[in-house]
């Protein structure tokens, strides 16, 4: 490729001369000083003394107008000399910007292909050695460091280790996740609220709550029911105390309303379609109350 020449060979810049004698300007502006310096005015001066400002002002403009001339000439080369310079220094900078925008755009494709090649690495070869689902792997990419294949010289050992130390560090939270799932089920069972499984695993999982917060909840929520179970019963039995019998039935003995005190009883049942429906007939034919809407679903269970 042909280099452009070098500027400063094709520069001819010749300075001008400019020559002014103000030799007998100086020597009549010294007169005047000499007779106007100290000037006081009076009536008897006061003609002349206006006459020779006019005059110096005249004299004043004529210099001015003369530098002003002077100047436009003086200018006139250096104006063309920057209009063709800039031209052609604009011209320069556009075919400049437009070299630096292509090596930009090959150098972001290269930086894509190092990408494509680095995360392909980490899912097809390194992430099956940890047991990675790509569910989890789509998980995990939020923390790979973009200097693994933004910077070319990047040390692949260095890579990889990274890699080891992420999935390692992440297969140890997931286990522990395991663990503490696995906690809060023994927990919940132990108080015999199993139902409430999905809602705690929720708030572990998704909210991100330490499981020690989580089995203070879990003990909160348990005191809770205990303490309504309790305030429920507290009022049966108040009722009940109010009871008297009279011909097998039972009357509130201060309002003489008609009183019965049934069960309540809450539970899944699993069965065959077959078994189910018996069991909501045997319910409909011994008149029992359901509290709710029924739902039921298939499941499936491994024997």
């Amino acid at each position: 490729m042909n280099e452009l020449v070098n500027v400063t060979d094709k520069l001819v810049f010749k300075p001008a001369e400019i020559s002014f004698d103000d030799t007998d300007i100086k020597r009549r502006l010294v007169e005047l000083k000499s007779k106007y310096g100290d000037l006081v005015v009076s009536e008897s001066n006061l003609k002349d003394s206006k006459r020779t400002a006019t005059m110096l002002n005249g004299i004043a403009n004529e210099l001015d107008n003369a530098r002003k001339s002077v100047k436009k000439e003086y200018n006139k080369p250096l104006k063309e000399f920057e209009g063709k310079v800039n031209d052609v220094r604009d011209e320069v900078k556009e075919l400049r910007q437009n070299i630096v925008d292509q090596v930009g755009v090959f150098e972001e494709k290269e930086k894509m292909k190092r990408k494509d090649a680095v995360l392909t690495e980490i899912r097809e070869e390194i992430a099956p050695n940890y047991n990675i689902s790509d569910d989890e792997l789509e998980k995990i990419s939020s923390e790979f460091k973009p200097d693994w294949w933004t910077k070319k010289t990047y040390p692949k050992k260095q890579r990889l280790e990274e890699i080891a130390t992420l999935f390692t560090q992440f297969n140890k939270e997931k286990e522990q996740r395991k663990n503490n799932l696995q906690l809060i089920k023994l927990k919940l069972d132990s108080y015999d609220m199993a139902d409430h499984y999905q809602s705690i695993k929720y708030d572990y999982i998704d909210n991100e709550m330490s499981i020690d917060d989580v089995l203070e909840k879990i003990d909160r929520l348990h005191e809770d029911i205990e303490n309504n179970k309790a305030i429920e019963k507290a009022k049966v039995e108040e009722v009940k105390e109010n009871l008297v019998e009279h011909n097998g039935q039972s009357y509130n003995q201060e309002t003489g309303e008609k009183v019965q005190i049934l069960q309540e009883i809450t539970f899944t049942l699993q069965g065959s379609k077959e078994d189910i429906d018996q069991v909501a007939m045997l319910i409909s034919k011994l008149g029992l109350k359901v509290l709710g809407k029924p739902e039921r679903k298939e499941i499936v269970v491994n024997d």
